[in-house]
């Protein structure tokens, strides 16, 4: 039997290329091998290395062309271009029939792309009328969104490997599907669903299969990437995240040795830079400090890059925990602030205190590691005054701005039941969050994001200076940083904000200028990335 696993293309205005490469399916492969004799899995990536073409807006966002309509090619432009990133639907089809699949199996992992995943879908019946099972974040959140089309045959709630397992076993006998678990299927009485059951131990999961990914596919800079996973699952309940839908908040780890052995595996194949895709990696004090002694031991000295795009977080990772992260290789850590303001953290259920972030990225930045820090602006009941004093706090540390806009997600505790085709749609960073009343607004707020980060690029040395001095230095600094340092000394000089596109410099009037000088009044000094200040005052 021939299984068929795709990742869908997508469309937005951006696409995140570093963070592409399907390790959920990889994983669906692993499993299906270790478990059905005879079967045979392939993986196929339709979303990297197969280039970008315009897209059509769709409707629900229509309104965006009030704000991404200009080309802007300055440090502080957002969007201009929606696109398509990844195969035409032709090409899709052609692969299919290529391949020739028993059964295909298309990953919905996020909800503004699911149109996009339906779209494969539709593309296997057409090719070869094979069977279309669905699965990932959007499929656990919203699984009967996808049922509902005609090309999807089953979808999948939830963790994958043990249900795509028994629904292989269940279509090679001839079996019915009432005993394959966290699965959904149309009956002549309407859609059933089989009730979640525990997956296969995570810890007895064979490692992600990546053999039909070519080494270097997904790279951080010049180094190939790959991701490992050492855990699944978080406990904390944050109320705009995902993460439970799927992996549950029970935290289930890997061994260490197991881990670190996938590891040097992959280091062995040629990758160069490791990307541990956890939802909560150093949520075990004890098991982050052995994982890191055990790759610290294996790895020092082999020029592999580690890092953890996506679950670190701030609570616990002290500085002995920091200094082995160094030792071990890693060079930056991403950690998630969301908000500095004590009242929301509590509504959305964020565990840790404010000076605990700060004494986590001061001393991540004194052992020479770089730190992004993220915040989300436009949370519900969050107030504009908030939102301010969290970018100010950011601006005054020595980390880069990590803004996203919040949007409501299927499958979050915020967004609750009803959500429709249009909500999915605007489930993204892009939309500029579901209050059109709010929408001028963050859209200043997230361009101010881009300022700030511009003049913590300025280099001030460990010195203090204003931030006229420091524009003035910019204008020698290269094309770039004088082109940002003319547009911000104009708006400085209350001018305004200026796109810089092919035919000059054009008036950007949705960004509120009040708003800009509003954030340096609260912000008295601007950290830079070496450690010096900035001074807000011209």
């Amino acid at each position: 039997m021939k299984i068929l696993l795709l990742q869908p293309p997508i469309e937005d205005y951006y696409e995140t290329a570093l963070r592409a490469l399907p390790l959920g399916l990889c994983y669906l492969k692993a499993a299906l091998e270790k478990n059905v004799p005879g079967v045979m899995a392939r993986v196929r990536d339709l979303r990297s290395g197969l280039g970008k073409r315009p897209a059509t807006l769709p409707p629900e966002l229509s309104y965006l062309a009030d704000y991404y309509g200009v080309s802007d090619s300055s440090p502080f432009c957002t969007f201009s271009r929606y696109q398509r990133f990844g195969a035409a639907r032709i090409q899709t089809m052609k692969l299919i029939q290529k391949e020739k699949p028993d059964l295909v199996g298309v990953s919905s992992l996020f909800s503004p792309y699911f149109r996009e995943a339906l779209e494969v879908a539709r593309a296997a019946k057409d090719a070869c009328r094979c069977k279309v099972v669905m699965g990932g974040a959007h499929a656990s959140a919203a699984p009967q969104s996808l049922l509902a089309d005609g090309a999807v045959d089953f979808v999948v709630e939830g963790e994958g490997e043990r249900p795509l397992v028994r629904l292989v076993q269940a279509l090679h006998a001839g079996n019915g599907f009432e005993g394959v678990p966290n699965l959904w299927f149309r009956t002549p009485d309407g859609d059933a669903f089989t009730g979640r059951q525990e997956n296969f131990a995570f810890a007895d999961l064979p490692a992600a299969d990546l053999s039909d990914l070519a080494v270097g596919a997904y790279r951080l800079g010049k180094r190939p990437l790959c991701f490992v996973q050492a855990s699944r699952g978080c406990p904390l309940g944050c109320t705009f995240c995902t993460a439970a839908s799927v992996f549950g908040k029970t935290w289930r780890k890997r061994p260490v040795e197991a881990v670190a052995a996938e590891v040097g595996h992959r280091i062995a194949r040629g990758y160069g830079a490791v990307d541990f895709e956890d939802d909560n990696l150093n949520l075990d004090p004890e098991y982050f400090t052995a994982l890191l002694s055990e790759l610290t031991k294996r790895f020092s000295g082999s020029g592999v890059l580690f890092l953890a795009m996506n679950g670190l977080s701030a609570a616990g990772l002290d500085a002995s925990l920091l200094s082995l992260m160094k030792r071990a290789g890693f060079s930056s850590v991403n950690l998630p602030l969301v908000t500095a303001d004590a009242g929301t953290r509590q509504k959305i259920r964020r565990p840790f205190s404010v000076s605990e972030f700060s004494a986590t990225s001061d001393k991540a930045f004194e052992l020479g590691l770089s730190v992004t820090a993220y915040q989300i602006i436009g949370l519900p009941g969050e107030t504009l005054s908030s939102m301010l004093d969290t970018m100010a706090l950011l601006s005054s540390l020595p980390v880069l701005l990590g803004l996203s806009v919040f949007y409501l997600a299927p499958g979050c505790a915020m967004a609750g039941e009803g959500l429709r085709d249009a909500d999915f749609a605007r489930a993204r960073s892009t939309a500029l969050g579901p209050d059109p009343l709010l929408r001028d607004t963050l859209y200043t707020l997230f361009i101010c994001g881009r300022i700030i980060n511009f003049i913590k690029s300025l280099d001030a040395g460990r010195s203090r200076i204003s931030l006229g001095d420091a524009l003035a230095a910019a204008l020698c600094r290269g094309p770039r940083k004088k082109m940002g340092a003319e547009i911000l000394r104009s708006l400085l000089d209350g001018k305004g904000l200026f796109a810089q596109t092919p035919q000059g410099l054009v008036p950007l009037p949705r960004f509120q200028t009040a708003l800009f000088f509003n954030l340096l009044a609260r912000t008295p000094e601007i950290t830079t990335l070496s450690g010096g200040k900035v001074r807000s005052d011209v």
